[in-house]
């Protein structure tokens, strides 16, 4: 046996060969799409040995999928198939259809020639990737379960004809992230975030063999804070809630229990004995972590219609960050005299992103906020006084989903799944620098007296100085998602 391998300048996340398989097309984290000759390697512009006209299919993180003629380069095709990222496509064994899965929670099939929709379903959950069986009668859909919170991966099998479901079952612990038939459809192969492959009985979903460690995994971790007298650590999970341990013996010394629902953030406030959560649910937790190995859940704060995914604090409020497009502040004083369990209304809420708010971050005198968001918009806002107010917008200031922002003295720092961290003026908003180097999408980013740690999926970043720092790069041996 041998093999050949392609260095690219960017991450290649999917890969597909050509029927014939003399082609690999292979996307990258910016956009572009590479066909490499599987002889000998090499980028191809206009692949020669093909008799007839070959047609290459790419989806993206914007829900777009395009349709493009090889031999020319020429787009046949663009339709805005999804709202949220695809997340799998396959074609039909006659090539007559496709099908696309994505986070919106919808399996659509396709009509290849003129881009129509022959059918669409809703699943309540992510789904996360597709495959038609080799007869064309069936499609495979790998997802999370119904509760999601578990993330029990379910396998679903789909009549194409009859256009209804006709058999699930769960295959891992974790997503279902890849799904495919061999054997002629005898067999269904998938692979899931607990790094096992299993393979299953075409149609009965009845389990065939189990390729992996056998040990189950832990929980997959979500995010991180450290306490502000650094002396103790809080890990929110994706089912496990939320975990305490001391920084210096790595003791557990509390946990959090909550329904079934991944956190998103965590936050300490001010009392060291207080621990903000937000998570999928929808709600912001105020936690009680001393005196008890177990937690108490003090306050409840209610109001957000999507899972809180960021949360920032200065001397007066809590901020939240949400998939509802807002913003939250939540009033320190009126929650900390609230009596325990009590439900608290926000003392504002803001309103300016036309999608889900990722970030947040508050300016050191705590007047100022900025949010980041999936509409690729850096929002500044004036929360001096109430109501608050939109004092700047650095619209479409990231080529894709921005990820992180902090807001220090100097700068107000930005980072994005553009593979990019910007540092901004924040009284101009002038952008005074642009530090490129990362692969893959940047997560977080966090500044801490001049210098910056920017973390993406592999690697940690450390700049020294900034603006015009020196780097130092370690490769981080499992995905980072917040810092």
């Amino acid at each position: 046996s041998s093999s050949l391998s392609a260095c690219l300048s960017h991450l290649p996340p999917p890969v597909s060969i050509s029927p014939r398989g003399h082609l690999a097309a292979v996307g990258t984290s910016l956009g572009y799409v590479h066909l490499l000759d599987t002889d000998s390697g090499q980028t191809v512009k206009l692949p020669d040995e093909l008799s007839r006209p070959g047609m290459c299919e790419g989806i993206s993180f914007d829900g777009k999928m395009e349709v493009w003629n090889v031999l020319d380069g020429c787009r046949l095709l663009q339709i805005e198939g999804h709202t949220d990222q695809i997340s799998g496509c396959a074609v039909s064994p006659d090539k007559k259809q496709f099908a696309t899965v994505s986070w919106d929670c919808k399996l659509k099939v396709w009509r290849a020639n003129k881009g129509t929709l022959d059918q669409e379903t809703m699943y309540p959950y992510p789904l996360n990737c597709v495959t038609f069986h080799p007869e064309g009668h069936l499609i495979a859909v790998g997802c999370w379960d119904a509760s999601v919170a578990s993330l029990d991966g379910q396998v679903l099998l789909w009549s194409v004809i009859s256009d209804i479901m006709v058999g699930s079952y769960t295959a891992h612990r974790g997503a279902s992230e890849v799904a495919k038939f061999i054997g002629g459809g005898q067999f269904l192969v998938t692979a899931g975030e607990d790094q096992k492959v299993r393979v299953w009985s075409g149609s009965l979903g009845q389990s065939c063999g189990v390729y992996g460690t056998g040990v189950s995994s832990a929980a997959l971790c979500v995010c991180v804070s450290v306490s502000h007298e650094a002396k103790q650590l809080a890990i929110g999970y994706h089912s496990d809630g939320v975990k305490i341990y001391n920084a210096s013996s790595g003791n557990q010394v509390a946990e959090c229990q909550l329904p079934q629902v991944p956190i998103r953030c965590l936050m300490w406030l001010q009392k060291g004995d207080l621990l903000a959560s937000g998570s999928d649910d929808q709600v912001v937790r105020v936690w009680r972590v001393s005196g008890s190995r177990q937690a108490t859940c003090v306050w409840m704060l209610a109001g957000h219609l999507g899972p809180v995914l960021a949360l920032d604090l200065s001397n007066d409020f809590l901020a939240s960050a949400s998939d509802d497009f807002t913003v939250m502040l939540w009033s320190l004083k009126e929650v900390s005299s609230l009596s325990d369990a009590s439900v608290q209304s926000p003392a504002a809420v803001l309103r300016g992103h036309s999608a889900g708010v990722t970030c947040c971050s508050f300016s050191p005198d705590g007047q100022g906020l900025v949010t980041g968001g999936k509409d690729r918009n850096l929002l500044f806002w004036d929360v001096g006084s109430l109501p608050p107010s939109m004092s700047k917008s650095l619209l479409s200031c990231h080529l894709d989903w921005i990820s992180g922002c902090c807001w220090t003295e100097q700068f107000v720092a930005s980072c994005s799944s553009d593979c990019t961290v910007r540092l901004w003026d924040p009284q101009s908003g002038e952008c005074l620098e642009c530090l490129l180097g990362h692969q893959s999408a940047v997560s977080c980013v966090c500044v801490k007296v001049r210098q910056a740690i920017i973390y993406s999926k592999k690697t940690v970043l450390a700049l020294s100085t900034i603006p015009g720092g020196e780097s130092v790069e370690r490769a981080s041996p499992r995905e980072v998602v917040e810092c």
